[in-house]
């Protein structure tokens, strides 16, 4: 018996070692991409390898490698480090993915990127602009659809700009906290965090209601027009907050 079970792990190692260091190429070409899908060309092996380019749509990630765990194999669990993006890139970043029959995650990431390429690719409302750099830091992300079933996330804004036709607004730092409650994907903001002064939950629910409440309470120096803006659409309350109440159903 002891033999038979020693045959049988051999052939299993075996097998895993020869899908390992199949080549990356190959086994991509065994695999029907969508066709919105585009990858740059492709090296290494399954085990670990690199591909200069993916691109979804207009989205794209430049310089990605990746690396297997295969101790989180015997977990039923596919999972492995990846890396993407150099000096030049629009994006940068590092973190785990995984993947179960059940459920795909990503954990540990970090992330560099400037607005202005995320606007580029989802242009904002009312002819609004934006720049500034962008990090995020993801310490766990569970996918659901629509939107996610576990998310502990942070991104940060510094130095951005948001502008339209009326000026510009300079913002010094905006800290957002990203979770997940029960199935809605939730954004919180704190004044202690941002210079806007701004205390607000917005909560994207699983069926595309966008709702925004809070308020706003712009410190001393926050910037002269972004105070106007307030003072134009908003009626303050007696301790000078503004108070935000936003609903919109997105399909």
């Amino acid at each position: 018996m002891k033999k038979i079970l020693f045959v049988v792990l051999a052939i299993f190692i075996y097998g895993a070692f020869l899908v390992a260091l199949t080549p990356a190429r190959f086994a991509l070409s065994l695999l029907p991409l969508p066709e919105n899908i585009k990858l740059g060309a492709v090296s290494g092996t399954v085990w670990s390898g690199k591909a200069t380019s993916v691109q979804m749509d207009s989205f794209a990630l430049e310089a990605l490698t990746w690396q297997v765990m295969p101790s989180k194999l015997f977990g039923q669990t596919l999972a492995a480090n990846i890396w993407f993006g150099n000096r030049g890139s629009d994006i940068v970043g590092k973190g785990k993915i995984g993947a179960t029959t059940e459920i795909f995650s990503i954990s540990d990431l970090t992330l560099k990127t400037n607005i202005s390429y995320l606007t580029s690719l989802a242009p904002l409302p009312m002819g609004m602009s934006a720049s500034g750099n962008l990090s995020i830091d993801a310490i766990h992300f569970a996918y659901s659809q629509p939107w996610c079933d576990t998310l502990e996330a942070k991104v940060i804004a510094k130095d951005a700009i948001v502008g339209n036709e009326m000026g510009q607004v300079p913002i010094k730092l905006a800290s957002i906290d990203l979770h997940c409650e029960q199935g809605s994907l939730v954004a919180t903001a704190e004044s202690a965090t941002n210079s806007l002064g701004i205390d607000a939950i917005a909560t994207l629910s699983s069926h595309y209601e966008l709702a925004v409440n809070g308020t706003i309470m712009p410190p001393g120096d926050a910037p002269k027009l972004f105070v106007q803006l307030l003072e134009y659409g908003i009626e303050a309350d007696e301790e000078g907050r503004y108070p935000i109440e936003f609903r919109e159903q997105l399909n």
